[in-house]
């Protein structure tokens, strides 16, 4: 087991959406990413890997809540709503997709 890491984890992906928010996931460079995040590139990539990554595993995160959000809002949903097709569809992808995240 490795030493326990000097930065909140989640308070660095969120650092680093507001970068990939504000430049776009090709313009952010990783030293804008590691400056907003206060981590250096050693603990990025030991944690992150790589950018690409980085921005995938936050997506993915983004959409789980995103799920959990709409799930619960759907249980309060008028019947005729419930089947409304999109939504099904949005639930699908994220659920492929969080299948390699940890």
């Amino acid at each position: 087991m490795g030493r326990p890491k000097g930065f909140d984890v989640e308070e660095a992906l969120s650092s680093a959406m507001n970068v990939f928010w504000s430049q776009g996931l090709k313009a952010a460079s990783l030293s804008d990413l590691t400056t907003s995040m206060e981590i250096s590139k050693s603990s990025f990539y030991e944690t992150f890997g790589s950018k690409h990554d980085l921005f995938y595993r936050r997506l993915i995160i983004t959409f789980a809540l995103q799920q959990h959000r709409f799930l619960a809002l759907r249980t309060w949903m008028p019947l005729h709503i419930k089947s409304f097709a999109p939504f099904s569809n949005v639930l699908w992808l994220t659920r492929k997709a969080a299948v390699g995240v940890t």
